[in-house]
């Protein structure tokens, strides 16, 4: 019994540690330029454009237009990645579009 305390207390002092205030950094290479994308419904959320380069992520764009507004929409997009607050958890990463159209290809 008390190693299963021991242990529990190492663990809780180790995620104590990796929950620092320190707000991620952005460098240039944070700009996204004429990337293909899906938007998808995140419920009553709002939406999200998933980027065929980053599948497994998800941009929430902080001023999608209402034309574009359609779950499963085709769209070309250029934007640049905002910052997630630390201790923050959001459904896709902070995205200010600066040009959003129709992907035709």
């Amino acid at each position: 019994m008390k190693d299963k305390a021991v242990f529990t207390s190492l663990l809780a002092c180790l995620l104590l540690l990796g929950c620092g205030n320190n707000p991620v950094s952005l460098s240039a290479s944070d700009d996204i330029v004429n990337h293909t994308g899906t938007v998808r419904q995140i419920g009553s959320v709002g939406y999200a454009i998933v980027d065929d380069a980053e599948p497994s992520g998800r941009f929430a764009p902080s001023n999608l237009p209402e034309s574009f507004k359609t779950d499963g929409a085709r769209v070309l997009f250029s934007g640049r990645r905002g910052e997630i607050p630390s201790n923050v958890r959001m459904w896709g990463t902070p995205l200010e579009l600066k040009s959003i159209q129709a992907d035709i290809r």
